[in-house]
């Protein structure tokens, strides 16, 4: 029982982190690699210290999207855990 249990906590953690991102840290995550772009699109091309300014932050905010799938897919896979357990 207590394994249901801890399945069913895995789902609820996912479903509000899920939720978060989707609300808030989504829309967050385009309009900054918009900003990133555009700022990219700007640089000069022999500016290789802007470049690698701009890919370390677009590699944190893919860093951060991945956090949060990773969160989700825990969240499928213990609801395919659920599900066997019945």
């Amino acid at each position: 029982m207590n394994g249901k249990v801890d399945i069913a906590k895995r789902i609820e953690q996912a479903r509000v982190k899920i939720e978060v991102f989707e609300m808030h840290i989504k829309p967050f995550i385009q309009e900054r690699e918009q900003a990133l772009f555009d700022a990219f699109c700007k640089v000069d091309a022999a500016n290789s210290i802007e470049l690698a300014k701009i890919k370390m932050q677009h590699t944190v905010l893919t860093a951060l999207e991945a956090e949060f799938k990773a969160y989700a897919d825990d969240g499928k896979m213990a609801q395919c855990e659920l599900n066997k357990l019945g």
